[in-house]
């Protein structure tokens, strides 16, 4: 795991993690890699943002919704803010803060033929197949791809 080798150059770095294995199993996640600081579960746009103001002016962590953490040796998980409805009130990726970017990007093994290439989500879920793949989110948002063409 990446936060291991992280952790094992310099144990002061804080580690953060999201995204659907983690907002589907918190607790477990947080018990078994404890090089993981930190949780988000559900969406994370707005949570992980309300979670390191809180971490820098040390407040209750408690208070700060859709945050996964730990006290002692107790994983706390806090009920999830609210999906955000317009995912069109978001902005693009900030590509241009990647250093030599788009050139020293390298897309996954046989993936695509050529580059550049480079990946944006247009939404949360495939809405055909809702039912299966929203279980553990329990909500459907889609951006409007007019923005995205």
């Amino acid at each position: 795991m990446i936060a291991e080798g992280i952790k094992t150059r310099n144990r002061e770095i804080i580690t953060f993690a999201g995204g659907p294995h983690l907002t589907a199993l918190p607790q477990e996640t947080l018990r078994r890699y404890p090089a993981l600081d930190y949780g988000i579960v559900g969406e994370g746009e707005r949570a992980i943002l309300n979670l390191v103001e809180a971490l820098e002016r040390g407040q209750d962590l408690r208070m700060i919704e859709s945050a996964a953490f730990r006290e002692g040796e107790e994983v706390i998980v806090n009920p999830r803010c609210k999906f955000i409805e317009n995912l069109d009130r978001l902005p693009f990726p900030a590509y241009d803060l990647l250093l030599a970017y788009p050139q020293s990007y390298r897309p996954p093994f046989l993936n695509y033929l050529r580059g550049p290439t480079a990946s944006l989500v247009s939404s949360r879920v495939a809405p055909r197949f809702a039912r299966f793949v929203i279980a553990p989110f329990s909500g459907i948002v889609i951006a409007i791809f007019p923005r995205i063409i």
